[in-house]
């Protein structure tokens, strides 16, 4: 029987989601820029743009499967769950550094863009704050679906004892 995941990590799944989808959008937009660049293939600028393009692309899809894999997916022992988190952490902090230190943000790239910049920087500083969310959700989760689980039985019989069939 899969356990229910609690209202805290339903709201940290869905807001890694977000940023997942946000981080492969600059490894999207490396790849488009190196296509539309003009330069051959095995120019230098060229192999730069497409793979760290498709590093980003990669880490983005990694990271989706994990955050589905955390909402779907029951880890039933608590070591590997708190290890899983641990996996979560790292990879959000070198995606963050990552999407920081782009093209976009090298004043000599043809990425150069204050505004994609910002952008940047604050889905880095989203990245950041979701490695540490990550580290207390495996801390927290059982006994966040420990006590969302007594509070349905609670209301279940509440319930029972408001209806008239149950009097």
């Amino acid at each position: 029987e899969l356990k229910s995941m609690s209202s805290c990590e339903k709201t940290v799944s869905g807001i890694s989601v977000a940023f997942w989808v946000a981080f492969g959008c600059f490894g999207v937009g490396q790849i488009s820029h190196g296509l539309y660049s003009g330069r051959a293939f095995y120019e230098y600028a060229m192999l730069i743009y497409l793979s760290q393009g498709w590093a980003f692309v990669y880490m983005a899809m990694l990271g989706l499967w994990m955050a589905f894999r955390e909402a779907f997916m029951e880890i039933d022992h608590y070591l590997a769950a708190i290890f899983m988190e641990v996996i979560q952490f790292i990879m959000f902090v070198t995606s963050s550094f990552l999407v920081f230190v782009g093209p976009w943000a090298v004043e000599e790239s043809g990425m150069f863009d204050l505004n994609v910049m910002t952008l940047a920087q604050l889905v880095s500083m989203i990245g950041i704050i979701m490695a540490l969310l990550h580290l207390c959700v495996g801390i927290m989760r059982p006994r966040w679906r420990r006590q969302e689980k007594e509070q349905a039985e609670a209301l279940e019989r509440a319930k029972s004892k408001a209806s008239p069939e149950g009097t």
